[in-house]
């Protein structure tokens, strides 16, 4: 028996008219009644009383229509079943994975998941910071790369927070700047410098950005930049690059590198949902976990 000729049969025994019937099922008057008769040969009985002015249902018809409706809901609900049950039962991590390509020390556990689960595979979304935030709210991936200042209270997120490394935001300044001869440079000090930060729309812009709001109470303007020309930057004396620590590779000689105060300290990690892991999710977080406990 064909699901689609019940769901026919039930929008007609609704509208009780094949045109407009056939209109909103999105086929012709001619096809929905040859389903309609398709569907009375294998049931045996008739469905509709048809003549040139109305049609109505037989009394067959009527008894047969909470039948066919709990026929196609239960059918219905098998699907949605079958379907959850075969994301749970899926080979892939759908990861997101900011384009700044933030989080080194997780990025690096990719290949030893691989090597330990090969029967599972890291499928990545690459994409702006914010977007990943969005599209991970809106259910459409399960695990993304983040940051979050340290004094965050993780018990008032609404997903579970694997917590990879520590890490703090430094200050790169050319050694001939009046701030380079201090140990810290405040957000006071930095005001009224030619500031550049990590790429625009990345979780460390917005937690500099929001440090430096806080404390001088109002939005400073940046610059924005990749980490390698946010550094060649720096080095030329144009401006100030303000970075996190572990993006600090293979720094320039002319540059110091300055603690900022306030600090800014953060915690880098996986976001991961509570609910709706499938297999191969559910494994690399536990692997993750066990990676940094």
């Amino acid at each position: 028996m064909e699901i689609t000729y019940l769901r026919e049969f039930i929008e007609l025994s609704t509208l009780l008219n094949y045109t407009e019937a056939a209109e909103k099922l999105y086929i012709s008057q001619p096809v929905l009644s040859k389903h309609i008769k398709s569907l009375e040969n294998e049931l045996g009985f008739t469905l509709f009383d048809r003549n040139s002015k109305s049609v109505a249902l037989t009394d067959f018809g009527s008894r047969y229509l909470p039948y066919a409706e709990k026929i196609v809901r239960q059918y219905e609900e098998s699907e949605t079943w079958r379907k959850e049950y075969a994301n749970k039962k899926s080979t892939f991590v759908r990861m997101g994975l900011p384009e700044s390509q933030e989080l080194y020390e997780v990025e690096e556990h990719f290949q030893i998941f691989g090597k330990k689960y090969p029967e599972y595979r890291i499928d990545i979304d690459e994409m702006p910071s914010r977007r990943l935030k969005k599209r991970f709210e809106e259910g459409t991936i399960n695990i993304f790369l983040t940051a979050m200042l340290v004094e965050t209270d993780l018990d008032t997120l609404p997903y579970d927070y694997i917590e990879a490394a520590k890490g703090r935001i430094k200050v790169c300044i050319h050694r001939e700047h009046p701030l380079a001869a201090k140990e810290k440079a405040t957000i006071g000090d930095l005001q009224k410098e030619r500031i550049i930060l990590p790429p625009n729309d990345s979780v460390f812009q917005q937690l500099i950005e929001d440090a430096f709001f806080k404390e001088l109470g109002y939005r400073k303007e940046f610059l924005y930049s990749s980490y390698s020309m946010a550094l060649v930057l720096a080095e030329s004396g144009t401006c100030v690059a303000i970075l996190q620590a572990e993006a600090l590779i293979n720094v320039p000689e002319e540059l110091e590198i300055l603690d900022l105060s306030p600090e800014i300290d953060y915690t880098r990690g996986l976001a991961v949902r509570k609910t709706d892991l499938n297999e191969a999710e559910r494994a690399y977080a536990d692997f993750v976990k066990e990676q940094f406990r």
